[in-house]
């Protein structure tokens, strides 16, 4: 087969979160539960020589490693951390770009345990312990501490004799997410433990962007639960990290630097050679001269019975859920708009290389995507041009987003997020307990989902789904400088219509396709009605005026 069609089905792979290696002579494929229907199956399994042997053809062939960075004082930081680091500074008190993430556990908890567990935790990924200095040339730079000066505690508060538990865990995360981080001064890392009956407790952690993200919170999570197995067990150990965070910004620098990226570079310079689209999105309130975090959410369940068919029609035409959802929202804001061409950014969890799939760290990249669309053209081929599209962006994956901002040299417009306002993503939502974490059965631990009362937002407008056992979760958060809560409300309604008739003629133009519910479409008649009895009696008015002269 050839390289071409062996990387377009990595591709696919990867786009649906799918990760293949080689476990001697076997292929070794691990995915979420229910990630991987018969049709991906089979494409494996038609496939399964040619993915062995280009496997072990890079595995041959590659020579890029990352090596661990000689010991110093201090180390560069990374494009992603840096960009963070400029927003620090110019927001002191911003909460953006904070991380929250909540587990219950159910059983018996050796509270001591998890303390010894966290240490070893910190212990293991220096990333953990490090803090943001800025040097005498006015460089920041990032600093390791040794793991007895990471700051971290383990705050514990017995809430049993509370009648409102969960309103109260959700105001001490709400309280703890608005509680800014001082980057120079550790720890960035805050957790509490609360005991809500005697055998229930709930964790919620806060932590940093600059220092982590998604994968990187359920990696700290597995790993905790191994440490907490081992201490309250007497279980095995984990394997040494090959390298760490501060090693992996070093490497990508020096890659910068000596053109190790270049071709990544070139591609994403020639999607944006003649600048970016603007999106003309009508906003309920004027967008504020400079841009500001002011945000808000809302939540819609997306029924399955449009899910399915989504994930059927999107199979059919060797594409992903992910892909169906981006072409989705891209058709909503053209017929909102009446563009015919936008650029929206997604996330990449930027851990190509096999030494980072284990790491905690801020790895995820952006990735702008212009994205053509044809009016006239059904909703088959849009998802045909879209997956052309995410090919080469999956591709060219490697680039940092924050380069590529600043290899353009565009004057930026101060009020908006440089290339795009906005942001889809679709999340794994595989549950705590689908994962290999060594917790006996003893201790339960799930997930705790609690919606958060967050004020801040990124972007103007963010598109998030999560696939649940119901459906899909779907989180727009939006910036309330801009928006009401009313109309996002509206936006998530008219997003599910719209899928529903897509869904129903996929080779009908989508230009054409009907978005507003029946609900809406009776208030129209209603006014049409009533605008036309308006005219009617003003025209009757006007003849009686003119006989009476």
């Amino acid at each position: 087969m050839a390289t071409t069609a062996i990387k377009n089905i990595l591709d696919t792979l990867r786009a649906r979160n799918v990760r293949i290696s080689l476990n001697g002579e076997r292929l070794q494929v691990e995915a979420a539960r229910g990630v991987i229907d018969e049709q991906l199956r089979q494409l494996i399994k038609d496939n399964k020589e040619a993915l062995v042997a280009y496997i072990r053809q890079v595995m041959r062939q590659e020579d890029i490693t990352i090596q661990p960075a000689p010991m110093a004082t201090s180390y560069p930081l990374s494009s992603s951390q840096r960009r963070l680091w400029i927003l620090s500074q110019l927001e002191a008190d911003d909460t953006a770009y904070h991380i929250a993430v909540g587990y219950r556990f159910e059983g018996t908890l050796e509270v001591q345990a998890l303390e010894k567990a966290f240490q070893r935790l910190i212990e293991r990924h220096e990333i953990l312990r490090t803090v943001f200095r800025v040097q005498e040339d006015g460089e920041p730079v990032q600093v390791v501490l040794p793991a007895e000066h990471s700051g971290f505690s383990l705050l514990q508060d017995d809430l049993r004799d509370r009648h409102d538990k969960d309103e109260e865990i959700r105001k001490r995360l709400n309280e703890a997410l608005m509680v800014p981080f001082t980057l120079t001064t550790p720890p960035l890392l805050r957790a509490g433990l609360y005991r809500t009956a005697d055998d229930q407790w709930t964790l919620l952690a806060v932590i940093h962007h600059i220092v982590s993200d998604a994968w990187s919170m359920n990696i700290l999570m597995q790993e905790l639960m191994q440490f907490y197995f081992a201490e309250s067990n007497g279980g095995p150990a984990t394997t040494p990290l090959k390298i760490q965070y501060k090693d992996y910004a070093s490497w990508q620098q020096q890659q910068l630097l000596h053109g190790g990226f270049d071709e990544h570079r070139a591609y994403w310079l020639s999607q944006f050679e003649q600048g970016a689209p603007v999106l003309r999105l009508r906003g309920d309130r004027p967008r504020p001269e400079t841009k500001n975090y002011h945000g808000g959410t809302v939540r819609k369940e997306i029924s399955h019975r449009l899910i399915q068919p989504l994930k059927t029609l999107t199979q059919e035409n060797g594409t992903t859920l992910f892909a169906g959802l981006l072409a989705t929202v891209q058709v909503l804001l053209s017929r909102y708009t009446g563009q015919r061409e936008m650029v929206l950014g997604t996330l990449v969890a930027g851990r190509t290389h096999a030494d980072l799939e284990d790491q905690i760290g801020f790895y995820v990249n952006t990735i702008a995507l212009r994205l053509p669309l044809d009016a006239e053209k059904g909703f088959r081929q849009l998802l045909a041009a879209m997956k052309q599209t995410l090919s080469g962006a999956y591709k060219y994956q490697d680039y940092p987003f924050d380069e590529l901002v600043k290899t353009l040299g565009a004057s930026r417009d101060a009020s908006r997020h440089p290339l795009f306002d906005v942001l889809v993503v679709l999340q794994d939502a595989t549950p705590l307990t689908e994962k290999k974490t060594g917790v006996t059965d003893q201790l339960n631990v799930t997930l705790y989902d609690l919606p958060l009362t967050r004020n801040t937002s990124k972007f103007d407008l963010s598109f998030d789904f999560v696939e649940t056992a119901a459906g899909l979760m779907l989180t727009i958060e939006y910036n309330s400088d801009i928006y009401l809560p009313a109309s996002i409300y509206r936006m998530g309604d008219h997003l599910e219509k719209l899928l529903e008739v897509l869904l129903q003629s996929p080779d009908h133009a989508v230009g054409k396709a009907d978005y507003l519910t029946e609900n809406e479409k009776q208030a129209l008649i209603a006014q049409a009605g009533h605008a036309a009895a308006d005219y009617f009696m003003a025209k009757q008015q006007i003849q009686l005026a003119e006989t009476a002269r």
